[in-house]
């Protein structure tokens, strides 16, 4: 079999981690995925598609100093011999870096950051020495195709944004929408809110939090907030939520194995982050035929359809944030006419522009490219 190492800084799952489990599903059956991380986190393995995956090199993590954790990568790197090496995000350059200098031929993959400020110049000169070896680059994002050409001086040519793609569910009648309430206890007669992501400081689901505490003194009708994903700030989150009074309104579902039923029992989606590029979460919520209220960040406007675009707020200092995004969501549970417009124009959208099939198909592309170069070299 062709064997395939994929270097991550966490293999627990995030969106990133989720669009890697469903492209291999994808791929030539005869491919041997392995993967790699270098916190030895290996979670996303328990979800569908995980299990193709197999954990290399457990126990072994990567020296802090970057030459020495080169010299470490060379050692895993010709003692599992891997036709192609796919590395990811800064967090993994040390695999990109040692691959490039065995002449392995690799592949690296930029989600974006876990801040919307500039990265520190160092990580912008490390990526500009490995990438110079890389056989592609690929990004899912405008703005990162800016930062990767004008920081990190990669090649045009060897430079490809491939977005972000979902599977189109069927469409949902009211008796499965019923059974998604059922299964998180929200009543039917809620109008019910969700967000899914990683519970981290870029995500600010504080910031939603106060905004969904302004809209519960806004509306009279019973309302709902369902907050799915786990991680560091969990517990200062809940806190915030009982702070606010909500501990009534806000269930907390920590990590979900799929956010399908969630979607399913919502009547908007939410994402209130700081920075991102263009997340998966998005997609689905698309996908499924939500209307989303989110922050101005990364490709989030432009991906949505321009009937739900006016609900995108930039970002603003506190207490203006929150505001400015309890103002479009309580304006959209206001109209349920104007919802189930937005909802088809956006689900659509993704059927039109943001296939999974395509998505595949575009990075297969590239990994054939990157081995056949490898052959004529």
């Amino acid at each position: 079999p062709l064997r395939v190492l994929h270097a991550f800084p966490t293999f627990d799952l995030g969106g990133q981690q989720a669009r890697v489990l469903a492209l291999a599903g994808g791929l030539p059956e005869e491919w041997e995925h392995l993967v790699f991380a270098t916190d030895g986190r290996y979670g996303a393995r328990e979800h569908p598609g995980g299990e193709r995956f197999q954990p290399v090199m457990q126990g072994e993590g990567l020296p802090a100093f970057p030459l020495a954790a080169r010299a470490k990568a060379k050692v895993f790197l010709q003692e599992l011999r891997p036709a192609l090496v796919c590395s990811y995000n800064f967090g993994a350059i040390e695999l990109a870096w040692a691959a490039g200098s065995l002449g392995i031929p690799f592949v690296h993959h930029e989600d974006g950051f876990e801040s919307g400020g500039r990265q520190p110049l160092r990580r912008d000169l490390l990526r500009r020495w490995v990438l110079r070896r890389a056989s592609a680059v690929v990004v899912p994002s405008a703005k990162l195709i800016e930062i990767a050409e004008k920081r990190w001086k990669v090649p045009r040519e060897r430079l490809w944004l491939i977005r972000n793609g979902v599977r189109v569910p069927g469409a949902l009648d009211a008796a499965g929408r019923e059974r998604a309430r059922a299964a998180y206890g929200v009543p039917g007669e809620a109008f019910c809110l969700g967000t899914a992501g990683g519970l981290r400081p870029v995500k600010n689901q504080a910031r939603l939090l106060e905004a969904f505490a302004l809209l519960s003194r806004r509306l009279s009708s019973p309302i709902a907030l369902l907050i799915a994903g786990a991680g560091p700030l969990e517990q200062s989150l809940r806190e915030h939520s009982a702070r606010l009074g909500l501990q009534e309104r806000v269930q907390f579902l920590g990590e979900q194995k799929g956010i399908g039923t969630l979607l399913q029992a919502l009547d908007l989606f939410v994402l209130s982050s700081d920075s991102e590029q263009l997340p998966i979460v998005l997609l689905e919520a698309m996908a499924q035929g939500l209307p989303i209220v989110s922050t101005d960040v990364g490709d989030i406007r432009d991906t949505l359809s321009h009937e739900n675009r006016p609900f995108v707020r930039p970002l603003a200092p506190p207490p203006l944030d929150a505001e400015a995004l309890a103002g479009a969501m309580a304006q959209l549970a206001e109209d349920a006419a104007l919802r189930e417009k937005i909802a088809a124009a956006n689900r659509s959208k993704i059927q039109e522009e943001y296939s999974f099939e395509t998505m595949r198909d575009l990075y297969l592309e590239r990994y054939l490219e990157a081995l056949e170069g490898f052959k004529k070299g």
